[in-house]
């Protein structure tokens, strides 16, 4: 990023409003940036260390994902250390997969709407705008809206699912609508959900795969 003059930001407004160009002349200082377009690297993991947000996959901004994208990275990466262990390679490759595939095609993305976005005046321009013109229609959120109605805990769970373990109750109790289970003295509550062989039993520190299992275990 560099400083220069602020008439030599005049040329790439011309034509806009003059209260704009006037206020662009006062600027005391005008910072001229550049924009790169990185290629997509073949892999982020090396050994024990891997990357994540710009040092993995830096973007042009004109999706405004850098710093969003670095939050997915990071909640990714977190929860495949936290259900794989001590095994960072291990941990490693699922985050790549799940990982990779959105943000290349974000930055691939991003690349495209800069070119979309600086169109001169023509007929690729009169098109996007007429397709800008009625995108609200099936887009209420704007240009946007697909990548946020993205859900990086769905493809987190297909690809890392959480690691289940068999965890030996004494008893169980119902009070209301309320069941709880004990373990080593310990009152766990629990709630009922479709997994596993029939109806299973999640529990907050772990799970039985069906009823008749639990009933065997808990005893009841």
């Amino acid at each position: 990023t560099l400083e220069t003059s602020a008439e030599e930001a005049l040329p790439y407004i011309d034509g806009w409003d003059e209260s704009l160009r006037e206020r662009t002349r006062r600027c005391g200082t005008v910072l001229r940036g550049g924009v790169f377009v990185r290629k997509p690297l073949p892999h982020w993991s090396f050994g024990r260390v891997t990357l994540l947000g710009d040092a993995a996959h830096a973007m042009e901004p004109f999706q405004a994902q850098g710093a969003a994208q670095a939050i997915e990275d990071a909640f990714v990466l977190g929860e495949c250390v936290g259900r794989i262990g001590d095994d960072l390679a291990a941990a490693f490759e699922p985050y790549e997969r799940i990982r990779m595939s959105r943000a290349v095609a974000l930055q691939n993305g991003s690349r495209d709407v800069g070119a979309d976005f600086y169109l001169p005046d023509g007929p690729e321009q009169v098109s996007r705008d007429a397709r800008l013109a009625v995108l609200s229609g099936t887009q209420r959120w704007g240009t946007r809206q697909p990548i946020w109605e993205y859900d990086v805990r769905t493809d987190l769970e297909l690809v890392c699912p959480r690691r289940r373990e068999w965890i030996h109750f004494s008893r169980c109790d119902r009070l209301g609508a309320v069941s709880y289970a004990y373990a080593d003295g310990v009152r766990i509550a629990y709630d009922e959900a479709g997994e596993g062989e029939g109806p299973a039993l999640v529990f907050t520190t772990g799970w039985c795969s069906s009823r008749e299992r639990w009933n065997r275990v808990a005893g009841v």
